[in-house]
């Protein structure tokens, strides 16, 4: 029975996830239209939209977005971003590299600040009866984390969030942070002397747009 119950849930949440939410999609260019729209699946192409909820459905290219903002109740609102990440990882030799993403991708914006936006990804999104974003996961109970500084062009990962590991700071991806922070000299030393440790990338978001 409490199989049944849970497989009914899951279907009616997967299934309300799906349907089409009233949003603005901000267009590369700067036009902003408003409409309803389904949910994009992580690496879909194209967005589903209707001009009205009795509108005629529309396929718009994910190329000529840089926003969809859903409105799925009063008060509450969800952004999703289109671009490419790009990884970064400092070797034991101290040597930094950097991998593009091959294409762009869906990605969920967490926080924004003018310092610095968070980013998470998952394998697919969904909002449930409540409005809220659920992230399924496909890799291992897998959550990325990315952070984009003003003048960017990608996003930046340093590692992924486990939902066992609380996604914790430990020797391997402090010396990424610290790459990626070198140019602010105050929040690179805290990197360096392990204040840190133990952190999630969410509080160490935090700490460092306290900072301003």
């Amino acid at each position: 029975m409490n199989y049944l119950l849970f497989v009914f849930l899951f279907i009616a949440t997967v299934s309300f996830g799906q349907k089409y939410h009233e949003v603005d999609i901000i267009y590369r260019h700067g036009e902003k239209v408003q409409g309803y729209a389904k949910l994009p699946r992580t690496a879909d192409k194209i967005i589903k939209f209707k001009p009205g909820l009795k509108g005629k459905k529309q396929k718009v290219k994910s190329k000529h977005i840089y926003h969809v903002v859903f409105f799925p109740r009063q008060g509450v609102k969800h952004t999703l971003e289109y671009n490419t990440k790009r990884v970064i990882n400092l070797t034991k030799a101290g040597e930094l590299k950097e991998r593009l993403g091959k294409r762009p991708l869906w990605f969920y914006v967490a926080e924004q600040h003018e310092k610095l936006n968070f980013y998470k990804f998952s394998g697919k999104y969904h909002i449930n009866r409540r409005g809220d974003v659920i992230f399924f996961v496909t890799d291992m109970a897998d959550v990325f984390y990315f952070f984009k500084k003003p003048g960017q062009e990608e996003y930046v990962t340093f590692m992924k969030e486990n939902s066992l590991a609380y996604n914790l700071i430990g020797a391997h991806v402090r010396s990424n942070l610290a790459a990626y922070f070198k140019d602010d000299e105050e929040f690179y030393q805290r990197i360096i002397d392990k204040e840190f440790k133990g952190y999630s990338l969410t509080e160490v978001y935090h700490e460092y747009i306290g900072n301003y």
